[in-house]
Order: structure tokens, then C-alpha cells, then sequence
């Protein structure tokens, strides 16, 4: 049984409404966190650390 996972973290500025642009950059850090070992590879966007709140009422957010 494996004990240890290899994590891979992505830190990447998306472009902003190019869903195929986007989705091409994912499937190529993934094939190269696969090339190094990695287990898991998590993805975090630049800009969706850059979200404020819509509504006070209801708590829903969106993307600056």
C-alpha cells in the first residue's frame, strides 16, 4: 500500500472566456504532472482569488 502522494499545484492566470484555450493548458500540465509522478494535481486560478461579493443577502460571488 502507498503511504505518500505526489501533489501537484498549479498557480495559472486563465483567459477569461476562452473555455478551449483554458481546457488545453489544464490537459497539458496534467500530462506533464503525470511525466513527473504526480498523484494529484490541483488547479488555482489567478483571478479567482480576485472575487467579491454580488449580493450582501445572499452570500453568492462572482468573478472580477
Amino acid at each position: 500500500m502507498k503511504n505518500v502522494m505526489n501533489l501537484a499545484v498549479v498557480n495559472f492566470t486563465c483567459d477569461w472566456g476562452d473555455k478551449e484555450k483554458n481546457l488545453e493548458r489544464i490537459l497539458g500540465y496534467c500530462e506533464e504532472a503525470g511525466k513527473r509522478g504526480m498523484d494529484l494535481v490541483v488547479f488555482l486560478s489567478a483571478r479567482s482569488r480576485a472575487m467579491t461579493p454580488t449580493s450582501t443577502t445572499t452570500g453568492q460571488r462572482r468573478c472580477m
